[in-house]
């Protein structure tokens, strides 16, 4: 496995949490009427998701278990291989699950609920990177890069 791929994606994650906190605003009422920032907020969300299925789908391929049938299944893979906890894993199924309705229901998203997503739970997102680093450190076979995983926080 080349932990380059992981740290690089890990880092794209980065960038996509902080544009969502930069562009935060103030309340929910102030999203539910600034068209753009709700179209930055809300691509920003999908690729942190999506990069974060990216990264246990990269770690599944190198694994003996069979592929994931769905974006859940490869989260809840990498938790049954012990590489994040189950509150993390149930944390990022439930960022699925708002990413599928954000894509296929664009038109009815509730600002309420993605303003308290991007308010409460972009740690979630730093949690996992937490999780996937502090595993990456425990390979004995993968050379250890001078990364450090609280850069991320």
């Amino acid at each position: 496995m080349n932990t380059d791929v992981i740290y690089y994606k890990i880092e794209i994650l980065k960038r996509y949490v902080d544009r969502i906190k930069a562009k935060r605003p103030q309340s929910s009422a102030v999203l539910a009427k600034e068209f753009d920032r709700q179209d930055i907020i809300l691509m920003n969300l999908q690729r942190a998701v999506k990069i974060c299925v990216d990264i246990a789908a990269y770690i599944l391929a190198g694994s003996t278990l069979p592929p994931p049938m769905s974006m859940e299944d490869a989260i809840y893979q990498i938790y049954m291989l012990e590489i994040i906890s189950k509150t993390t894993c149930e944390k990022m199924q439930r960022s699925v699950k708002f990413r599928n309705i954000a894509i296929h229901e664009y038109d009815n998203i509730n600002w309420e609920i993605v303003y308290s997503i991007i308010s409460n739970h972009l740690d979630d997102f730093r949690e996992y990177a937490r999780e996937v680093f502090q595993w990456l450190e425990t390979k004995p076979d993968i050379a250890k890069l001078v990364y450090r995983w609280d850069a991320f926080l």
